[in-house]
């Protein structure tokens, strides 16, 4: 089965689950997801998970993220994109009264996600909901904004670049949303592009274009020890060729045969505390498991339960 990690340079227009498709017949496979959504009007780097990394998809989901995006005020609109309808318009703030208002959107902040958005809503996507004329009620959540910055393309106009590095969970037309209305005026994004997730750069990225006129796209792919050595906060760890068959089969870690493989993931992790080994602080340790040839053969995490299979990729 082919399997790694795609980096793909989205552009403006598809939308993130129409991009898999093609990929999917080109691969010939079907186990293919993506790790964060990207809106049709926006463009750049989207992660894909292709066959065994599929089981990896919640490590790259979590990462943080950056973003490049333009922010048009003076009006509203519905999706807070350049795609909805205009509901609401009000003179644009000036510069002033923007970089006086910024300093309230960075740390750890409370964001109410757009309503058209893929989060569920009494069993719903909320942008179904939204699109059928329903309210929409989505609560607050704490998120994350470490870096916000906005830069005049147009002060005539209300034209401004805005940047960002956020959390995991961060919606960028909300923040744009929330900053034109507390600057005294209304706004939403005209252009977004997120150059980076975690340590994975866009400038690392292929387009849809370019993987699928290779004739061999599968080059393009990471494999999954080397994205997982990219992230940092990962170990690895060969196993003996014995236990090759156990892993794979999924026999627990807690069996008494397994027991010189715990002492090792005791060992890389030093000790196996909550914290051990991993660069996340409170994250619990995660060890790849590999065999004598570097092929992967499980995720395993550490938990107050021992060690545990994350993943098996039998």
């Amino acid at each position: 089965m082919t399997s790694g990690i795609l980096l793909l340079n989205k552009r403006s227009g598809p939308s993130s689950t129409g991009i898999l498709g093609p990929l999917k017949r080109s691969l010939d496979t079907r186990k293919i997801g993506h790790t964060g959504t990207l809106d049709p009007f926006a463009s750049g780097l989207l992660i894909l998970m292709v066959g065994r990394a599929t089981r990896l998809a919640s490590l790259f989901t979590a990462l943080d993220k950056t973003y490049e995006a333009t922010l048009q005020l003076g009006a509203e609109t519905d999706t807070l994109d350049p795609e909805g309808t205009i509901i609401d318009r009000a003179q644009p703030a000036t510069n002033e009264a923007l970089q006086d208002v910024l300093p309230r959107f960075r740390g750890t902040i409370e964001q109410i996600p757009p309503a058209y958005s893929a989060i569920h809503v009494s069993g719903r996507r909320a942008y179904e909901l939204a699109r059928r004329g329903e309210t929409v009620t989505i609560p607050a959540r704490n998120v994350r904004v470490d870096e916000l910055s906005l830069e005049p393309i147009d002060t005539t106009t209300g034209r401004y670049r805005m940047t960002v590095a956020c959390s995991s969970g961060t919606y960028i037309r909300s923040l744009a949303r929330d900053v034109s209305r507390a600057a005294g005026s209304r706004g939403y994004l005209v252009a977004l592009h997120r150059r980076s997730v975690g340590p994975f750069s866009v400038a690392d990225a292929v387009t849809p274009d370019e993987f699928l006129e290779s004739e061999s796209p599968e080059r393009f792919l990471w494999p999954i020890p080397e994205a997982l050595r990219r992230l940092g906060t990962v170990r690895e760890t060969s196993v003996p060729e014995d236990l090759r068959e156990a892993i794979l089969s999924g026999i627990p870690l807690s069996r008494p045969g397994m027991a010189h493989l715990r002492l090792e993931l005791d060992r890389i992790t030093q000790g196996g505390g909550a914290e051990a080994g991993n660069n996340t602080p409170g994250a619990p340790p995660v060890v790849l498991l590999v065999d004598k040839t570097g092929r992967e053969l499980a995720l395993c995490r550490y938990s107050d339960r021992g060690w545990r299979y994350a993943g098996v990729f039998s």
